[in-house]
């Protein structure tokens, strides 16, 4: 088992947030649809700090630092609660040797955190 934390300023994530293009590359679809879902009652800017963390924090908790390429196979689901846990690519989880996940995220108008706990095979 491995633990990864990260914590960001919400005003450094604007630029990715504004630029479709990093979106796209950051976060898969369901991703940004929830990002983009007026009916939260948070702001999306926070969201996208909120989710980015846990995507740090998963791969701090691997030890490999933030893999670019594989960004959109670790994708951020919430149950019906809202509580949030990573939805991983079979590819990732083989190449990884992952049995189980863990996540909470955190997140203030100024900074957002995220706890990875990666329980392996």
């Amino acid at each position: 088992m491995k633990i990864g934390i990260d914590i960001l300023q919400v005003a450094r994530i604007k630029r990715i947030y504004e630029n479709e293009k990093l979106m796209q590359s950051m976060f898969g679809q369901n991703e940004r649809e929830y990002i983009n879902n007026t009916d939260k009652r948070f702001d999306n800017l926070e969201t996208v700090a909120g989710l980015y963390c846990a995507k740090e924090a998963f791969f701090k908790a691997l030890g490999v630092g933030i893999q670019l390429s594989q960004l959109k196979e670790i994708q951020v689901v919430h149950d019906a609660l809202g509580a949030p846990n990573y939805q991983l690519t079979e590819k990732i989880k083989k190449e990884y040797n992952i049995e189980s996940t863990t996540l909470s995220i955190s997140h203030t108008n100024e900074n957002a955190v995220a706890v990875c706990v990666i329980l392996f095979k």
